[in-house]
């Protein structure tokens, strides 16, 4: 067991019969029951989801700087289409449950504006020079004419890119707000656990 979990487990009078690790979760096995020992990578964003209504995280029985030990959760498996609906769902929870609008610069959108403009032009010159480049050669690789014989679809994503971009910024320009909201930034369907009692997410690190 990782030393750094010592301190908590002897906190909280836990006899230790049996220890698994799974992945980054470290879970014994008390007469008490089951619990789960997590790094301790910011308590502060449980602390605001609760505050936000949003109860679909493991309960929380103690912590200290370096561990979060956490209630176990007795993971049921089911169908992979019907888990995949429960992670949207709590996915729009989350979204619902932490977005506020906020004051800002309407510099802020001309900003992301053309930082987006800018990837998409320097893709369709990436793109035009590709073509260029191999219209040229006598004799082409299979990946070559694959390439040429769709590049009218690429070019046409990326003018289809270029006409929203456009739509939206149209939309923003002279708006003073904008809404925020806490997302996860790793799309992770194995992050949902399901219980008789729940649906809970079982990592908050991203």
């Amino acid at each position: 067991m990782k030393s750094n979990y010592q301190g908590i487990i002897t906190k909280n009078g836990l006899k230790v019969n049996k220890i698994t690790i799974r992945g980054k979760t470290t879970i014994i096995d008390t007469p008490l029951g089951l619990f789960a020992l997590k790094k301790n990578t910011g308590i502060d964003i449980y602390d605001y989801l609760l505050s936000r209504g949003f109860n679909y995280i493991p309960k929380i029985i103690d912590y200290d700087s370096d561990t979060i030990l956490f209630e176990y959760i007795n993971n049921i498996n089911y169908d992979e289409n019907e888990r995949a609906y429960d992670y949207i769902r709590i996915m729009s929870f989350l979204h619902l449950k932490t977005s506020y609008f906020k004051e800002c610069d309407s510099v802020e959108y001309k900003e992301l504006f053309d930082k987006i403009n800018n990837i998409i032009d320097d893709l369709n010159s990436y793109y035009l020079d590709l073509s260029n480049y191999i219209e040229s050669v006598q004799y082409m690789s299979p990946s070559e004419y694959l390439i040429i014989r769709n590049i009218s679809i690429i070019f046409s994503n990326l003018n289809y890119l270029k006409n929203e971009l456009k739509n939206w910024y149209d939309l923003v320009k002279d708006k003073n707000k904008k809404r925020v909201a806490t997302l996860l930034n790793k799309i992770d369907i194995n992050n949902l656990l399901k219980s008789k009692d729940g649906i809970y997410l079982s990592n908050l690190d991203n």
